[in-house]
Order: structure tokens, then C-alpha cells, then sequence
């Protein structure tokens, strides 16, 4: 690695923002071929086009100059910061709202899917994160963008990097797709039984071992609360969801509460409160290794 570098992201691409619809008007349902990107259509690393909105036809030349092309590098900035992806074919000059923003890399010093990988590393999630300003509405500015740090191997190391990786992450990909499909599947069964004569009424609780909330512990060791732990809070949900571990601070905890909370493979996390406008209250994870819940 002695022929890699560390520049800024500023030095081998440029970045631009999207932008809102002109006043007064709104998205619509129907396809005319310009489609328009929003966090809310990112999943897990790639777009579901599926429940895509669309730019009506007499706002198109207003915002003409604010869309994405095939290899652009996909960066929300706005309340959910830092979910990146690669701009696919299918999408090329799709619209970006302002929320959202396009990196478009020097082809002769970098790729596209290095950047890609090198900002979703959690090196690169870091420097986001360590740039993003505001706690109630998050925000990074492109300025900022620009300033992040990304180690530059030359381009052969870079291809090599991105095809191993792509390889995972188009697995990651088609696992998550067979996911949605399986949820939808068993979203419509439930409503089949649900309006069923023959079917059975169950609470959960009637299923549940054990329901036990949790526990914030202390900030700092004390002679009460030594257990130093991992505490899950609502916000690490969604990153727990996609097998990150999002991030979760350290806490301090009895005894006798960690050997109750400690959690157990195949336990069943539930969101109790918190939510927002974009994050709903009662976001469940399955466990799939040890932690202390909050």
C-alpha cells in the first residue's frame, strides 16, 4: 500500500446537489420518464424503482440542470446523511431533491465504485458522520463533501477492489429484493387470514417466553453499575436491520440488569418510542448476537 494516497474527494470529482420543484407544484404518480430520487427510494444500498415519483412535465426545464447520470455517485444529505449507491442505467437522468446529492468522479484518477465503497466503509461513514451538522434535522454540506478524505490506490488496485466487492454487494442486493418479495407475500397472507371465518385470534404475548424493556445504565463505570455494555437505542435499528451495527454507545450497567438483558440469538428487539416524521416507533430486529438493549 505504499503507492496509495490520502486526497479529498474534492481533488478527483465534483460535487452538486439536487433540487425541490419549483412552487406550487407536486410529484406525480404516473410514469413520463422522469423519474426523481429520494431517500425514500434508496434500500439497503441500491433503488427500489418501484414506488417511484416523477416530475410532472412543466417542472422538467426548471430543474432540467439537477439530475444524475449512469456511474454518479448516489449521497443523501439531508435528515438520513451518509446512504450512498451507484446511479444505474435504468435511472440515468433521473431528478435528485435536494435532500440528495450526485458525485461525479475524474475518470482518469478514480472509479466511481471505489468511491462508492471507499464513503460506505465505515472509515468513510465516520468522516460523514464527523462533517454532518444539526441534531434535529442532519445535514452535510457539499462543501464538506468535498474535504472527505478517501485513500487512493492506483486505478488497477481500484478495479480489483470494486469487482470483489461488487460481486458481494450484487448478492447483498438480490438477498435483499428476495427479502421485500418474501415480506410482501406474507403482508398479503396475513390479510387473507385476517378477513378468514376459519381463522384464530392470537395476542403476542401469548407466544412470548419472556418481555423484558431495558435499560440505559450510567455514563460511567461506578462501583454500582461496572458492566461496561453496548446499548442499543431505536436509532441503530435501521443500520442492525441491514447487519451493521450502527452506533450504539457504551454504557455501564448492575449486574443483575445485564444478566437479565443480555440478549440471546434469536431475541426480538422492538422499538418502544422515539420515531420521527421518517422513522416510525415499533421498528423490530431479530438478534443475532449479543448485546444489552436500552
Amino acid at each position: 500500500m505504499s503507492n496509495w494516497s490520502l486526497v479529498e474527494l474534492g481533488e478527483v470529482a465534483q460535487v452538486k446537489g439536487g433540487k425541490r420543484l419549483p412552487k406550487g407544484m407536486s410529484l406525480q404518480e404516473k410514469n413520463n420518464g422522469s423519474p426523481y430520487l429520494r431517500i425514500v427510494d434508496w434500500l439497503d444500498g441500491y433503488f427500489d424503482t418501484s414506488k417511484l415519483m416523477y416530475v410532472p412535465d412543466a417542472a422538467r426545464a426548471q430543474i432540467s440542470r439537477y439530475t444524475v447520470s449512469t456511474g454518479d455517485v448516489f449521497i443523501s444529505i439531508a435528515g438520513t446523511v451518509g446512504r450512498i449507491s451507484l446511479i444505474p442505467a435504468e435511472l440515468d437522468g433521473a431528478f435528485l431533491t435536494e435532500n440528495d446529492a450526485k458525485i461525479s468522479v475524474d475518470s482518469d484518477l478514480v472509479l466511481p465504485q471505489f468511491i462508492k465503497f471507499a464513503l460506505s466503509s465505515p472509515q468513510g461513514q465516520e468522516e460523514i458522520s464527523s462533517l454532518t451538522v444539526g441534531s434535529t434535522q442532519p445535514k452535510l454540506a457539499l462543501q464538506s463533501i468535498k474535504s472527505i478524505r478517501i485513500p487512493l490506490p492506483p486505478l488497477v488496485e481500484q478495479r480489483a477492489i470494486a469487482e470483489v466487492l461488487g460481486a458481494l454487494d450484487d448478492k447483498i442486493a438480490a438477498n435483499s429484493k428476495l427479502v421485500e418479495t418474501l415480506t410482501s407475500t406474507f403482508s398479503a397472507h396475513w390479510k387473507t387470514l385476517g378477513s378468514s371465518p376459519t381463522a384464530k385470534n392470537v395476542t403476542v404475548e401469548s407466544l412470548l417466553g419472556e418481555m423484558i424493556g431495558g435499560d440505559w445504565g450510567t455514563a460511567e463505570a461506578t462501583e454500582s453499575s461496572p458492566n461496561e455494555v453496548y446499548c442499543i437505542r431505536g436509532a441503530d435499528i435501521a443500520d442492525l436491520q441491514q447487519a451493521g451495527l450502527g452506533k450504539m454507545p457504551r454504557r455501564f450497567l448492575k449486574t443483575k440488569s445485564l444478566e437479565r438483558r443480555q440478549l440471546e440469538d434469536g431475541d426480538l428487539v422492538v422499538e418502544m418510542s422515539g420515531g420521527s416524521p421518517t422513522q416510525s416507533t415499533g421498528r423490530t430486529v431479530l438478534e443475532l448476537m449479543s448485546f444489552s438493549t436500552v
